[in-house]
């Protein structure tokens, strides 16, 4: 995986715009689609950068005075060559291009042809494809973090094996957008706990229906179950540091349960969520391991 919306904003105007721009639409764009585009993208500035870019930006007063004057032939042309030459911020953050894009498509979408939010949608997915970026778009036109390449193979390999399991399939979407959401906000203590949640979720359906217990009857249940059919290397070892993760969820205040104040060293970060949520999902993997030769 390789790079971010604003590492490889230079090839923005040449893969989505221009392709936008000379898409062979049935009915012409009109100055307004670009005029449409500038707002939102002057709008994700102001909201990142603390800053009100659209009357005090330079580019976007001399951007406005221009396109409003344009009642040629050539205007379509004469507006989409105004809107690139805006160019996007070096210290424009990423979230802030995607709040863009999909502000825009979503806009579209809504209150112009449809066909412009659906082209404009590919368009950017192709982008997203082609520069091998962290991202990926959902159905309903969301941009989406990917994981770590570990997790989705991890994933698929469950998922390909998972059988009538398929609410594993819901679970891990479930994670998703815990993780997706925790990016797009202020990554605090409490905004972290919510995808950890979805990761031992995860674990324990894994741990109790393919362990062929009951869910209700608990995940050390389940965890002794695999351990009791001899598909653990080693007696207690395997199962205890299973447990011990799980102890995490259940003591660390919020993530599971109430947990255990004075237990809580700190609060929990984006790399907490990142590497630990990835032991879950290892350990589910293992765990189902054992099941498909059992």
């Amino acid at each position: 995986m390789g790079g971010t919306f604003l590492s490889n904003r230079s090839y923005i105007a040449e893969e989505v715009y221009i392709p936008f721009a000379d898409y062979e639409w049935e009915t012409p764009l009109t100055q307004d689609v670009f005029v449409a585009l500038s707002i939102e993208l002057f709008d994700a500035c102001e909201k990142s950068l603390g800053k009100n870019v659209w009357y005090s930006d330079e580019r976007f007063r001399l951007f406005r005075e221009k396109i409003e004057t344009l009642e040629t032939e050539d205007q379509k042309n004469n507006a989409f060559n105004l809107f690139c030459s805006i160019g996007i911020p070096e210290e424009l953050p990423d979230l802030a291009l995607i709040l863009y894009f999909e502000n825009t498509i979503l806009l579209f979408l809504n209150e112009y042809d449809a066909a412009l939010g659906e082209v404009f949608a590919d368009l950017v997915i192709k982008f997203i494809d082609k520069y091998n970026m962290n991202y990926r778009m959902t159905s309903d036109y969301r941009i989406l973090p990917l994981l770590t390449s570990e997790i989705q193979k991890i994933y698929s390999c469950i998922a390909s094996e998972c059988g009538p399991h398929k609410d594993l399939k819901a679970l891990w979407t479930d994670f998703e957008e815990a993780y997706g959401a925790l990016l797009r906000n202020n990554q605090k203590d409490a905004d972290c706990k919510i995808p950890l949640t979805k990761c031992c979720m995860y674990l324990e359906a894994v741990a109790a229906d393919l362990g062929g217990v009951k869910r209700a009857e608990g995940f050390a249940s389940a965890v002794k179950t695999f351990e009791q059919a001899g598909r653990f290397p080693h007696k207690g070892s395997i199962r205890k540091s299973i447990e011990n993760l799980y102890g995490l969820a259940s003591d660390y205040p919020g993530i599971r349960h109430a947990g255990t104040p004075a237990s809580k060293i700190r609060e929990l970060d984006l790399r907490d969520v990142s590497h630990i949520g990835l032991l879950f999902f290892i350990w589910a993997g293992y765990m189902h391991s054992f099941c498909t030769k059992a």
